[in-house]
């Protein structure tokens, strides 16, 4: 028996990191759950009555913010939805350090086969 090569290994292993684990079965990749975690994340700061000076500063901590998904998301939690968890590195307003904080994020195909925002 063979062993597999290092650089097929190594090709592997960089297929899945950018392409985000659960895009290989069929879920969304990192890069559709970071988008869609800053959309969800955002649309919570649409409050009309909000400071509008500290909505400025929670939307630039936003956009300043690193996410990183975790694991693999669940997609038989709800029929037609992925849920995904994350860990999002902000700093926010105020402070001095940047916290990380977990979310969860819902996504869905749309009609155009693109992932998007899953309703509540």
């Amino acid at each position: 028996m063979t062993r597999p090569s290092t650089t097929l290994i190594a090709a592997l292993a960089g297929i899945v990191a950018l392409s985000g684990c659960s895009a290989l079965t069929g879920g969304p990749g990192n890069g559709d759950i970071e988008r869609v975690a800053r959309e969800q994340m955002a649309a919570s700061l649409q409050d009309p009555n909000a400071n509008p000076a500290t909505k400025a500063a929670l939307e630039k901590a936003l956009a300043d913010a690193t996410i990183t998904p975790k694991g693999l998301c669940n997609g038989k939690a709800e029929p037609g939805v992925q849920v995904c968890a994350v860990d999002v590195n902000i700093q926010m307003p105020g402070t001095a350090a940047k916290a990380t904080q977990p979310f969860i994020v819902k996504l869905t195909k749309g009609s155009d086969g693109k992932w998007k925002g899953a309703p509540d």
